[in-house]
């Protein structure tokens, strides 16, 4: 398995240079990759732009944070 991370808004050409790094990695043509991100909508596309069998899952933390918000603002709702 391979991590890294990448800061978005610093890099004006990031899906040229994923698949570069990705390809240096080992990463052969067609290869289903997974993504575990924070849910952003530009990180979203990047799996389909790699190959449409590759997957995005959201890591704990930021499921557990969107859940936490829905919660708190079903709680405000109950109390009206």
């Amino acid at each position: 398995m391979q991590c890294f991370g990448f800061v978005q808004t610093y890099d004006t050409k990031l899906k040229r240079r994923l698949v570069d790094l990705l390809i240096s990695q080992g990463m052969q043509a067609n290869q289903a990759v997974t993504f575990l991100t924070d849910g952003d909508d530009d990180v979203r596309d990047l799996p389909l732009y790699l190959n449409p069998e590759s997957a995005h899952l959201l890591e704990g933390f930021h499921v557990t944070m969107r859940l936490t918000v829905m919660a708190n603002m079903a709680k405000s709702r109950a109390t009206r």
